[in-house]
């Protein structure tokens, strides 16, 4: 698995390693993140952020609703 060519030494490599392996990649496709690229350069008044997926602009926005505490117990329990 490439995860050892990038996190060999790390304590969370295998944490890492069984989440991948129980989840699979679940992120965007090599397409989506392209054409949100595209967008990006070619428009005229550019934003400071663009969101690849729908679930992406959910999880920005909870992020700015919730206190951080909140944030991070749930990507905590998302994570590990």
């Amino acid at each position: 698995m490439a995860l050892e060519k990038y996190v060999p030494d790390s304590v969370y490599s295998e944490r890492y390693r069984k989440k991948l392996e129980s989840e699979g990649m679940t992120g965007s496709t090599p397409e989506e993140a392209a054409e949100t690229m595209v967008k990006a350069i070619t428009d005229k008044n550019p934003k400071r952020r663009y969101k690849v997926r729908a679930r992406d602009a959910l999880a920005i926005k909870l992020k700015q609703l919730l206190p951080e505490a909140l944030w991070d117990r749930i990507l905590l329990k998302l994570f590990y």
